[in-house]
């Protein structure tokens, strides 16, 4: 059986959890927001807050975009215009937002706030974010519709003719961005390993939003993560039925079949994703996996082969596929293929290879 540990597909997980850093660089701002008559402490509240978080994030873009020159220099690449331009967008799921002191007074609500970074592991960050195809749509997703909530309740508030349907429509909007605040505080807390103050994030998402897809998939997988695999599966089952063609919430569904037993539910599972997304690596992986746990060697080694082909630096990959090649008898095959694992960074292939192969 396949000793590798599965890793759960997280979206949220680009941090790398809070360090002690001399490159820490701490950005402060503060903001007032003027009551309108539609307006009660807590709706104030929640627009001061969405705002300062967006001035904050701006003041951050425009730093990092400063910087790009060096980031791509490091790394050897290039980032496309509409990521530069993006940055703050995407800085939003992967930055701590801090509320340092806050009064009312019935008219006018006054916030500051801070958000600190390291530099260099943000720059990492970014460097991943920019692959991560699922998780710059949700930060694009939530920042859209914070900025049209804001740009509607605007709006309201200069109409003159105000009555029950603005004030309605006012709340729904408020709702919005108390929605899409408590997803970017779920995002936060996930990416500092607070897995279960995340999850009652996305429980207030859901308390407010009940078919919301983003907090159904980010639960699950945070409840994956604790190893509560029927809350995780009950998420993941809901996201399909509101969603089925989310491919996302197939494979991670899948995954926990998998780690439960249940493995020709995973394959079931895995399939449907690759219909949804042929081009991704990690599905052909995790359904290799579970061919693998079957005994289909066969189909196990073509899965793995096939993600290989989409992904020639992936070391997992190689490693699983040695595996399936050495209990199959193809030993040389093995050894080359956890070669190159190991020459990818893949620790447990040293291992392997040490034992294994001469």
């Amino acid at each position: 059986m396949c000793d590798i540990k599965r890793l759960f597909f997280v979206i949220f997980q680009v941090l790398r959890g809070p360090e002690i850093s001399a490159q820490e660089r701490v950005f402060i701002k503060e903001y007032r927001y003027q009551a309108s008559e539609m307006d009660s402490h807590a709706s104030c509240r929640t627009i001061a807050s969405v705002q300062l978080r967006a001035e904050l994030l701006n003041e951050i873009g425009v730093y990092i975009q400063n910087d790009i020159k060096l980031i791509t220099k490091e790394v050897g690449g290039e980032y496309t215009q509409d990521f530069n331009e993006s940055i703050s967008t995407f800085s939003a799921g992967v930055t701590k937002f801090v509320i340092l002191d806050e009064s009312w007074n019935g008219k006018e609500y006054w916030l500051k706030a801070s958000i600190t970074i390291d530099q260099n592991e943000f720059k990492e960050t970014l460097i991943e974010l920019k692959e991560n195809e699922e998780l710059k749509g949700q930060l694009k997703t939530i920042n859209d519709q914070l900025q049209q909530a804001l740009l509607n309740i605007a709006e309201l508030q200069k109409s003159e003719n105000k009555n029950s349907s603005t004030e309605t429509s006012f709340n729904n909007l408020v709702n919005t961005l108390d929605v899409n605040s408590h997803l970017l505080n779920g995002s936060d807390l996930k990416n500092n390993n607070d897995l279960r103050t995340a999850i009652l994030e996305y429980d207030q998402v859901l308390l407010l939003d009940q078919n919301n897809p983003i907090a159904l998939l980010n639960r699950g997988i945070l409840k994956a993560e604790i190893a509560d695999f029927s809350g995780a599966i009950n998420d993941f089952n809901t996201l399909v039925r509101l969603e089925p063609d989310n491919v996302f919430g197939y494979f991670n569904r899948g995954m926990v079949f998998d780690v439960e037993g249940r493995y020709k539910e995973a394959i079931k599972d895995f399939n449907r994703a690759i219909e949804l997304r042929s081009d991704l690596p990690d599905l052909y992986n995790s359904r290799g996996l579970s061919h693998f746990h079957i005994q289909d060697l066969k189909s196990a080694i073509k899965d793995y082969s096939r993600a290989i082909e989409l992904d020639k630096n992936s070391s997992i990959a190689y490693y699983n596929r040695g595996q399936a090649r050495y209990k199959q008898g193809q030993f040389d095959m093995a050894c080359n293929d956890w070669k190159e694992s190991d020459r990818l960074g893949f620790k447990k292939a040293k291992e392997v290879l040490s034992k294994r192969c001469n």
